[in-house]
């Protein structure tokens, strides 16, 4: 199965990029900190969108990594290895 590694999966672009490719049959894994509960407060946190996620979608896995550890993030690189097939980052600090 193809894999797929998505930055930033527990935010808006993020999570429905999750839930387009686990529907096209690619196994996800969604990387995702939770910096906006950092930022902005409990309220902000995006928790509960990573709960949502593992709950519906067949094939995501969720890895509360920091996507600036290196070694953290070449583990994962590493432990997908050749069936890595897709990189979509969408991990950033919002400005609103």
């Amino acid at each position: 199965m193809s894999v797929a590694i998505v930055t930033g999966s527990s935010g808006l672009i993020g999570s429905e990029t999750a839930k387009f490719l686990d529907r096209q049959g690619m196994q996800v894994i969604g990387i995702d900190n939770d910096m906006r509960r950092y930022f902005f407060g409990d309220e902000a946190s995006t928790e509960w969108n990573t709960r949502e996620l593992r709950r519906t979608l067949k094939n995501f896995e969720h890895h509360s990594t920091d996507v600036r550890d290196d070694g953290a993030i070449n583990q994962i690189f590493a432990r997908y290895g050749s069936n890595v097939s897709l990189v979509v980052h969408t991990a950033a600090q919002p400005s609103h």
